[in-house]
């Protein structure tokens, strides 16, 4: 079940991959969203081809929290106003000289979940999506599910991160709830970017100049 769910998900992440290329977007906001989706999808291609020759592929969740981070920093640096941008330039170093400091001083954390590194990506993140969504209570609703969405997901996916080391030592049933729980909030966070990017984009008249090409 837990392999099945997560091929669901990796396949709404292509499917919207795909459509964003279709989209053909200029708006650097999207773009950097993206880039973030593209990244994500490549990290978990590697892993599930890790896992299914045998090799261990927990080291990847690294890539995956740290390039999420910074690539969802970039993504909410374009959307949130002067002030909150400063926030986001000050998150960067806060988060990556510690984890530079710990994977020095324990080099062994890079073979399990890191729950300081789950921490400290995932939160300012959090704070990010808070802000856009503060802001958007008197503006335009500007990406407003994906924003809703990357909040639920990284909130929920977060807890069961943590639980990764604990998970591990858990019965099998336990341990396949708490990664089937991952799964299905990573598949409604795909199917809200699918709406967003269907409802905003797809179904937006194309300006008359273009439509002749």
């Amino acid at each position: 079940m837990a392999h099945l769910l997560s091929y669901i998900g990796d396949f709404l992440l292509l499917v919207n991959l795909i459509l964003s290329i279709l989209i053909r977007p200029k708006n650097r906001t999207i773009v950097f969203f993206i880039i973030y989706q593209f990244c994500i999808f490549m990290v978990q291609t590697a892993g599930t081809i890790l896992s299914t020759i045998g090799e261990r592929n927990l080291f990847l969740s690294h890539y995956y929290f740290v390039g999420q981070f910074l690539l969802l920093s970039l993504f909410y640096y374009s959307l949130l106003n002067t002030g909150q941008k400063r926030i986001i330039l000050l998150a960067q170093p806060a988060v990556l000289i510690p984890l530079a400091i710990q994977y020095t001083v324990s080099p062994d954390v890079y073979w399990k979940f890191n729950h300081l590194e789950i921490l400290l990506t995932a939160f300012p993140i959090i704070a990010f999506a808070a802000f856009h969504f503060y802001n958007q209570l008197d503006g335009p609703k500007q990406f407003h599910l994906i924003n809703l969405s990357i909040m639920m997901y990284l909130f929920g996916s977060t807890v069961l991160f943590l639980a990764g080391n604990t998970v591990n030592l858990m019965v099998n049933d336990r341990a396949r709830i708490c990664w089937d729980l991952n799964s299905i909030l990573y598949i409604l966070f795909q199917l809200c970017v699918l709406h967003e990017l269907r409802v905003t984009y797809l179904k937006r008249p194309m300006p008359q100049h273009e439509a002749g090409r």
